[in-house]
């Protein structure tokens, strides 16, 4: 009978099941109640309503209750994906049980998650501002409210080890990288997951990869703030982003280094040096899991100044003597890169390629469940003379009279024998 195995695989089953059966299942007998009520009550969930708070609230003080609790969810708004541009406010009763979250004793998640539509304050060259519900002074708000509840003096979150944010905007204020609050918050911190949104321009769709916040990001916050302070500590790393990143615009993580990486997950990252690759394969000693989601090669670049990386002093070809337009093929290919994958990241027992639910807006949330599969997006290409994005894939090749790799047959040979090794590594450790 199910009551009479051993309680960690009671638990694990338990947790399985969907909240309205677990629900039922407290009803069968003492032991299942005590079982379903520590799932029910594990994850609590604020939403940005006074409701939502109080019952937030009647948990907190409820000292059987609270001790469940291992993960908090806060959420911003009731659709994060909705395109609203009424101002938002942080409610009291949000911003009370947020500075309260260090009291639940057991706690070691928190998620954060905000609105996809962002802007940013400083303008722009026509004087026009983006109007979005969740401004930088909202989110500024947000930020230091909960960083307030995770570094409160009577009761710190001192067991929070795992931080989750989504939607974190590209132009987060530099006063909350330079507070106390988040300094000590992200010293605690062994596992960190974000998913990065950046700001739309629905009237120059191609203006988009030139925004100063977005290169602020990635050339410098995203390493300088969040990464080189968790170095020897960090042992999951997700890093998604709303709009492609890596080659332009530029994170060079080079300088960053984790030698207790066991799982790396990246979303939207854009291939073209090897020297990224490389960067990957350093965490071999200790990497189990590889997450890819959407990450192409990108194999021809047509460039101006401002795209071209410093280290390509001499462009392969240019489209003419005076162009201030340089194109540059990348060699590079999937069936160069899984071999040494499978030789030079011995602990490798996950590996997914592929592209996860962007449409839906899911895949950051469902990237542990991405199955790996070749698909014509693997490879893309970069011309920052056309529009409203500047890269593309094969269905696209109308675009562009450069050829996409015809690779399919080395690139699936490769991926397999790959995935039998990755497996091979999974069956011995059960």
């Amino acid at each position: 009978m199910f009551f009479d195995l051993p309680v960690e695989l009671q638990r694990v089953c338990v947790h399985t099941l969907h909240v309205d059966a677990l629900k039922e299942f407290r009803l069968v007998n003492k032991t299942a109640l005590a079982l379903a009520t520590e799932v029910l009550f594990g994850t609590v969930s604020l939403m940005p309503s006074d409701e939502s708070a109080e019952k937030f609230t009647n948990i907190l003080h409820d000292e059987t209750l609270s001790s469940f609790v291992r993960k908090v969810i806060f959420n911003t708004s009731h659709d994060p994906a909705a395109e609203d541009r009424k101002e938002s406010d942080l409610l009291d009763s949000f911003a009370d049980a947020m500075r309260s979250v260090g009291r639940f004793k057991n706690l070691k998640v928190v998620d954060l998650g905000f609105a996809l539509n962002c802007a940013h304050e400083d303008g722009s060259v026509t004087g026009w501002e983006k109007e979005v519900a969740e401004t930088v002074s909202f989110r500024t708000d947000v930020l230091e409210t909960l960083l307030e509840g995770m570094d409160n003096d009577q009761t710190p979150a001192t067991n929070v080890n795992h931080l989750v944010i989504k939607n974190l905007q590209d132009g987060t204020s530099p006063g909350i990288y330079n507070s106390a609050g988040f300094i000590s918050v992200l010293g605690r911190l062994k596992r960190l997951h974000l998913n990065i949104t950046t700001e739309t321009d629905e009237a120059s769709p191609e203006d988009e990869i030139m925004k100063p916040s977005l290169h602020r990001c990635f050339n410098r916050d995203l390493s300088e703030r969040w990464l080189k302070p968790l170095q020897q500590q960090l042992t999951h790393l997700t890093i998604y982003c709303s709009t492609f990143w890596g080659f332009f615009p530029v994170c060079d993580l080079r300088g960053v280094h984790f030698p207790n990486l066991k799982s790396l997950s990246l979303g939207n990252w854009t291939i073209v040096h090897v020297w990224q690759i490389q960067w990957l394969l350093s965490h071999g000693r200790t990497l189990e899991a590889v997450i890819l989601d959407d990450c192409p090669i990108v194999t021809v670049l047509k460039v101006n100044a401002e795209q071209k990386p410093k280290e390509w002093n001499l462009a392969v070809s240019s489209e003419s003597p005076t162009s201030q337009i340089d194109i540059k093929e990348i060699g590079m290919r999937w069936h160069h890169v899984f071999p040494r994958f499978q030789l030079e990241l011995p602990h490798l027992q996950h590996f997914a390629l592929g592209q996860g639910g962007w449409k839906e807006g899911t895949q950051f949330e469902e990237r542990y469940d991405l199955a790996p599969r070749l698909l014509k997006s693997r490879y893309q290409m970069f011309d920052c003379g056309i529009g409203p994005s500047h890269f593309f894939e094969s269905g696209e090749a109308e675009k562009t009279t450069w050829l996409f790799p015809t690779c399919d047959d080395q690139d699936f040979e490769a991926l397999i024998s790959l995935l039998e090794v990755v497996q091979e590594r999974w069956d011995a450790m059960i």
